[in-house]
């Protein structure tokens, strides 16, 4: 694993984290969220 990779994986951590941290803010099933976030 070379640096790109390790951070290209902690960049996807890392947004997931936001992700579940706006769906427990919202209060909004995250399927749906990624549902909507995927259709615009």
């Amino acid at each position: 694993m070379n640096k790109l990779d390790a951070f290209e994986m902690n960049t996807q951590i890392y947004y997931l984290a936001i992700m579940q941290a706006i769906c427990r803010y919202y209060r909004y099933p995250s399927i749906e969220l990624l549902v909507t976030l995927v259709s615009e």
